[in-house]
């Protein structure tokens, strides 16, 4: 069926009329609308679904309404017994109801027609239909009104005296699964025309509740104002609207940092000195806010270091030696500037390869490796300078690495040695093969 605006609302097509006399008619557009989040109309379990039926006899009608019936059959995972309804509004006339009834009925009376109107709202609790009928009645006989043009609702116009609504609430059944869905439908009739189903409306239950952690912090910061972030997912499926962030400091009573905030990020102005721990609490789409808090992230903000971290050079004698070669590497620790000569221990390490920690003489160490101590192929030697309490106050530890050295098998030299320097046929010769290289005979 082809739908279409009028005032803001979505209606059906004109129903084809079912008489042809009287020729002057009411027309009945309609529409639904219900409460809920986004697209699949997202609602919390445990929370009233409210709907609310449009109508409206269209400017192009010809003559009022006078009878109009709206029905409501409700699905099977709706709550029957907990039905509410709530106003009922016709030709700028609104009845609020009181709370708790499922039967009504008033009078009321509208301006452009002198005719009371009977109002009546009821739930069928065993089939679980909704039926309002707003009528016209002579207030003489109580019968409809003779006059073929008398009717309390008029075409519509621009004070909005054609349109009305009926609205209710209802809760669902409990017990129902995150994402079950709820569809509902309305037909509307006006005087003797055949009904019109309206446009068909979801609801989407959620009752799984979203979760939020802060993101990791380091153990300590030398910056003041240091950036907090944090993340969530809804698995109800409406999404996170907002989170609130929390904070304690140095163990104290956590306060709300960021109340209900869209970001995902802040900075905290923090004081040298203290600690701060944070954690956050996420609300989605249909009001559902985590259970329980995320895991707590704690930082504190310390002295930013006023020592120097010196450059640490790593100088290999060779840039290729065999596996028969010792290696001297000269290790220099250079605090730069006018800081004073680097004192402590620098220790050479390379795969598994690590040496005993040699003192810093002005600053510099030789480090000698023993032959074989390296792997054969491309070695990076690191040297790392600890400070000793005379410089402890004046660097920071620090690394350095050399340029690849190539460690590669020895090539032996192979001496041959006859005992004799010429022989006759009857003679034997003894010869002493001997492979040596540069150290050692292997």
């Amino acid at each position: 069926m082809t739908h279409f605006f009028s005032g803001g609302l979505l209606f059906n097509d004109q129903p084809p009329s079912t008489t042809t006399v009287p020729t002057r008619n009411a027309i009945d557009p309609n529409g639904k609308l219900t409460s809920g989040f986004g697209n699949a109309g997202d609602v919390p379990a445990g929370s009233a679904i409210v709907y609310t039926v449009y109508f409206e006899n269209q400017p192009t009608a010809t003559a009022p309404a006078q009878v109009v019936t709206v029905t409501d059959p409700l699905a099977s995972n709706l709550n029957w017994s907990t039905v509410q309804f709530n106003q009922i509004a016709f030709n700028n006339v609104t009845l609020n109801l009181p709370s708790g009834v499922q039967t009504y009925t008033a009078q009321a009376h509208v301006s452009t027609d002198p005719n009371p109107v009977n109002v009546s709202a009821s739930l069928n609790p065993s089939t679980g239909v909704l039926t309002w009928t707003l009528k016209s009645v002579d207030a003489t006989t109580g019968s409809a009104p003779a006059n073929p043009l008398a009717g309390f609702l008029p075409p519509n116009n621009a004070a909005n005296a054609g349109s009305g609504y009926v609205t209710f609430s209802v809760m669902p059944n409990q017990g129902l699964a995150n994402g079950a869905t709820i569809n509902n439908q309305a037909s509307i009739v006006f005087d003797a025309n055949s009904a019109i189903s309206t446009n068909s409306v979801t609801n989407t239950i959620v009752s799984v509740y979203p979760t939020s952690n802060v993101t990791p912090l380091p153990s300590t910061t030398t910056t003041a104002s240091f950036p907090v972030s944090w993340s969530g997912t809804d698995p109800g499926g409406s999404g996170i609207v907002s989170y609130d962030i929390y904070v304690s400091t140095n163990s104290g009573d956590y306060t709300l940092w960021l109340p209900a905030t869209t970001q995902t990020s802040g900075t905290y102005p923090g004081v040298v000195g203290q600690s701060y721990s944070f954690f956050s609490m996420a609300t989605d789409n249909v009001g559902l806010r985590q259970q329980a808090a995320g895991t707590v992230q704690t930082v504190s903000v310390v002295q930013a270091s006023s020592k120097t971290t010196p450059s640490v050079t790593v100088s290999p004698g060779l840039s290729s030696i065999t596996t028969t070669q010792a290696l001297s590497v000269t290790v220099v620790v250079n605090g730069g500037g006018s800081n004073p000569a680097a004192t402590g221990s620098v220790t050479l390490t390379s795969g598994s390869y690590t040496s005993a920690a040699t003192t810093l003489s002005s600053g510099s160490a030789t480090i000698l490796i023993p032959a074989g101590s390296l792997a054969l192929g491309s070695d990076t030697l690191t040297a790392s300078y600890t400070p000793d309490s005379n410089s402890s106050s004046i660097y920071n530890p620090a690394s350095g690495t050399s340029a690849a050295v190539s460690v590669a098998k020895a090539t032996p030299t192979v001496a041959v040695s006859p005992s004799l320097s010429s022989i006759t046929t009857v003679q034997s010769l003894t010869v002493t093969v001997a492979v040596r290289d540069r150290k050692s005979v292997v």
